[in-house]
């Protein structure tokens, strides 16, 4: 009609497009400090709740689902304040990250709440895997806080042909709270 007009091309920004300028000088480069500002939790290095919502939530996987909870968190926060609490958090978000493979993801869901989720994983490598984060965050000592003794209780089922938020729902719902009853167990 002989009407200029204006055009503008946009490409989703997807993992993929991030990480491949993640570690260039490309102007470019600044949207991968984006993505980490968004999606990880800045006290504990894990990803974060809006992670969760934004790409985890609906997705259907094989795979195993953990609810984590840490034991008598708000009493530390409590006794010894919430500085010490923010090392515990973060603390146990290193030891488990450390304790899980590298594609797995590990959420900071709330509070002192985590969700793990093991995609393929098998039942028996899921308890083996959870026994290892339980014994890790048993043994972790934290400079000024030597009375302290962390334990986790966590709720875990195996998701098949459901969301993840279903699953993380059956964790918490079905599992967690027995296992809060018997305090540092795990709970299938």
């Amino acid at each position: 009609d002989g009407e200029p007009c204006i055009i503008e091309m946009i490409r989703k920004l997807d993992d993929e497009f991030v990480n491949e300028y993640s570690r260039s000088d490309s102007p470019i480069s600044g949207f991968y400090d984006y993505y980490e500002k968004i999606y990880i939790d800045v006290l504990t290095g894990c990803n974060n709740r809006r992670f969760y919502e934004e790409r985890l939530k609906d997705t259907t996987v094989n795979a195993g689902v953990a609810f984590i909870d840490i034991d008598d968190f708000k009493l530390y926060n409590d006794v010894y304040g919430h500085a010490a609490g923010d090392d515990i958090l973060r603390a146990i978000g290193s030891c488990i990250r450390r304790c899980i493979r590298p594609d797995d993801s590990l959420v900071r869901y709330g509070g002192d709440e985590f969700i793990a989720i093991f995609p393929g994983a098998e039942r028996g490598e899921l308890l083996d895997i959870l026994d290892s984060i339980r014994e890790n965050v048993a043994a972790v000592k934290l400079e000024g806080l030597s009375a302290v003794s962390l334990s986790l209780s966590i709720g875990a089922v195996m998701s098949d042909n459901e969301t993840i938020n279903e699953a993380v729902n059956r964790a918490d719902a079905l599992l967690m709270y027995k296992a809060k009853k018997e305090m540092n167990k795990v709970i299938t």
